[in-house]
């Protein structure tokens, strides 16, 4: 199905309700998984729980790849204020 006849599908069957845009607005906030490290043993949880499959290796983010994550987002428009 191509992108046009899918957005007209989408229309047709919700209406107003959807609006289709090639550049959504930027969300009000980020949140960055700094570590995947975790203390808990949720049963529930798909990451570190007793039936996860493939559990990721505990790591840090470097300070490096953050600030470049924050330049990023800050060049693509994004407003960032310190919380006091």
């Amino acid at each position: 199905m191509s992108e046009s006849t899918m957005r007209q599908h989408m229309n047709d069957r919700f209406g107003k309700v959807f609006h289709y845009t090639e550049n959504p607005p930027l969300p009000r906030s980020l949140n960055i998984e700094l570590n995947s490290s975790c203390n808990q043993s949720c049963i529930f949880c798909p990451f570190h729980g007793k039936y996860a499959i493939n559990p990721p290796k505990p790591s840090v983010m470097d300070f490096e790849t953050v600030k470049r994550i924050l330049d990023s987002a800050k060049n693509l428009g994004g407003v960032w204020e310190k919380k006091r």
